[in-house]
This record gives C-alpha cells, structure tokens and sequence, in this order.
C-alpha cells in the first residue's frame, strides 16, 4: 500500500515539473505576442514587453492623453561594449517589435543616461517596411520572416538611419 501511495505520489509531482517546465520554455516570441495590444496606455503590456526584450531601463513614461500616444523608455547606463551600433539595431528592432504588438503607439523614445536618445515614429517605420506593422502583432510567420529577419541585415539597418534623423546626442 505504501509502495503505491509512493509512487502515486512520484507519478503526479513528475506531471507537475513537466507542466512547469513546459510553461517555462515558451519562446520569447509567443511570450511577446501574449501582449498584443490595442492601446499604449495598458501600462501592464508595455512593462511585460520592456522585459521579455530584456532591456536595461529605469522606468518608462505613456503619454496617453492625447497625440502622439507614446512610450519613452529611460534606459540605465549600457555596458562600454555595447557600441552604438549594437545600441542602433537593438533598439531599431525593439521599436519594430513594440509597433507590432501596441496597435495605437505613434512614438518611441529610448532615452540613455550618457544623453544618448533614439525616436521612432511609427509613420516613418511603417514606411521603410512597406506596410503597417499594426498587421504583424497575431501572424508569428510574418513576424519572423518579413520583420525580425530583415532586422539582421546591417545594410538594411544602416539604410534606416541613413534615412530617417532618429539618433539624437545631447552631450
């Protein structure tokens, strides 16, 4: 009787850790995509965003009363390897990310403690992509192919700051 009551007991706590760790290992992309939004000011979804992208900030500020709805991420001093141009893609491709999932944000701000700070506006985004992130936010697919993997392109990326005045120093 105690040998069965054993392993009962064994049988459930390994279905209990396999369910947790099948929770657990939910990619960050389905993770992201669990925060889909219609509006910047759900400040809960910004939050959960700002940390699945595993960003280093301080706080972040919604303007939400009226246009341009925006998010302005106050970032905390990089690390001196993380060079501005690792600094210009990771935030680039957050921002693509961000408009994807939060249908009516029009302006991001990534601020650094060095005066370092990065805008995009989603008109100027959405242009150089050809089309209205808001459309990404539920199809994985596209997300993947058509926004993450050009984001890996330093020529595509270039070509972006080259073309839009996003970069602002302050010092």
């Amino acid at each position: 009787m105690k040998k069965i009551f054993l392993i009962s007991i064994c049988v459930i706590l390994a279905f209990l850790f396999l369910d947790y760790q099948n929770s657990n290992s939910k990619d960050t992309i389905a993770k992201l995509m669990d925060y889909d939004s219609k509006y910047v000011g759900d400040a809960s979804a910004v939050g959960n965003i700002l940390t699945l992208l595993e960003i280093r900030y301080s706080s972040f500020k919604l303007t939400t009363s009226c246009k341009p709805y925006g998010i302005q991420v106050f970032c905390m001093e990089q690390k001196p390897e993380k060079k501005k141009d690792l600094l210009k893609k990771a935030n680039l491709y957050n921002s693509v990310i961000i408009f994807s999932l939060i249908q009516n944000v029009d302006e991001i701000k990534w601020s650094y403690d060095n005066g370092l700070e990065f805008s995009f506006r989603r008109t100027e985004v959405d242009d150089f992509f050809g089309q209205n992130l808001e459309a990404f936010g539920n199809d994985r697919d596209k997300w993947e192919k058509q926004l993450l993997d050009k984001l890996n392109i330093e020529k595509l990326v270039d070509s972006f700051y080259s073309r839009y005045n996003v970069l602002k120093q302050s010092n």
